[in-house]
């Protein structure tokens, strides 16, 4: 059996030790990783949430659109340019809390594999639009 490591915006999340994964184990840790994003992500306008939704849904240009939102409201924009700044370490404390909570489940899946299930699950959840967009621009960056 391995270990996976999920990354989420610099973030890594793993699943360890003794108990497979199973359909819960997958819709808990994304309504966790949900959370998550949405708890350390409240300082970002709507606007700029829309922007990168939207970014990822079209395969649009992310900093394009960034910089497009910035310019309609530079005082906006750059309030959401730090709070995007100050997402990374909201999120690493919560990886750390997450890799604690799931470290006793095992899969047998690739990385690819799981982060393909969990990306299904947060795309049909209501409130996860935003940990979706980042999902899909992340696994895009690295080439998944």
């Amino acid at each position: 059996m391995k270990r996976f490591i999920l990354p989420l915006l610099g973030l890594t999340l793993a699943l360890g030790s003794c108990n497979m994964a199973n359909d819960d184990d997958y819709k808990n840790m994304s309504k966790d990783m949900c959370d998550c994003v949405n708890k350390n992500s409240n300082g970002i306008s709507a606007g700029m949430r829309d922007a990168i939704i939207k970014a990822s849904k079209d395969g649009a240009n992310m900093e394009s659109l960034v910089q497009e939102q910035v310019m309609k409201d530079p005082e906006q924009g750059m309030k959401d340019v730090e709070a995007i700044m100050g997402l990374a370490e909201g999120m690493e404390k919560c990886g750390t809390d997450l890799e604690t909570k799931y470290k006793d489940v095992y899969t047998n899946d690739t990385e690819k594999e799981v982060q393909d299930k969990l990306m299904k699950i947060i795309e049909t959840e209501k409130g996860c639009e935003f940990t979706a967009a980042l999902m899909k621009i992340g696994m895009k960056e690295q080439g998944m």
